[in-house]
């Protein structure tokens, strides 16, 4: 699944941007943070685990941004903040409540099998959306998402 999510997402041009190793080391803490957050979630609430996660964060990404990113005028901040708003608490609030509580309902094999879908989902959007034509290699990428999708979420049956 790896392999076919790697096909998708990588350009064909494959150079590094400075956040590209901020984006690997958070996709290898994943599934450790994931399995924490199970852990945590039948101590406190989905919204504890979402506050304390933004409070001890923000700090961090706030960091980041200022010395790796240029800086935004106030007034581009003030045309931008409406939507920053409306994203951050209708999508990136409800997905991760939504996340935490599936945590707690389903195992996080399945769970990460079906995020695994995510790269799949691009490619469909990004065409559909956006009039971005994938390319050969990217619709060869879906088969083995697929494939590693329905060997990780199919019922294991029992031998008697």
């Amino acid at each position: 699944m790896s392999i076919g999510a790697f096909i998708i997402l990588i350009p064909s041009d494959l150079n590094f941007n400075k956040g590209d190793l901020l984006i690997l080391v958070a996709s290898i803490l994943s599934p450790f943070i994931n399995l924490y957050q199970k852990r945590a979630r039948t101590y406190c609430s989905s919204e504890t685990i979402l506050g304390f996660r933004t409070v001890v964060g923000f700090p961090f990404v706030a960091f980041l941004a200022y010395f790796l990113e240029p800086s935004v005028s106030y007034e581009n901040f003030m045309l931008a903040f409406p939507y920053i708003f409306i994203i951050g608490t209708a999508i990136y609030v409800g997905s991760k409540i939504m996340w935490i509580e599936a945590l707690n309902r389903i195992s996080i094999t399945k769970l990460s099998a079906m995020l695994a879908l995510l790269p799949m989902f691009t490619l469909f959007f990004a065409y559909f959306y956006l009039d971005e034509v994938p390319e050969f290699r990217q619709i060869l990428g879906i088969v083995p998402v697929l494939i590693g999708g329905y060997f990780l979420t199919k019922p294991i049956k029992a031998n008697f």
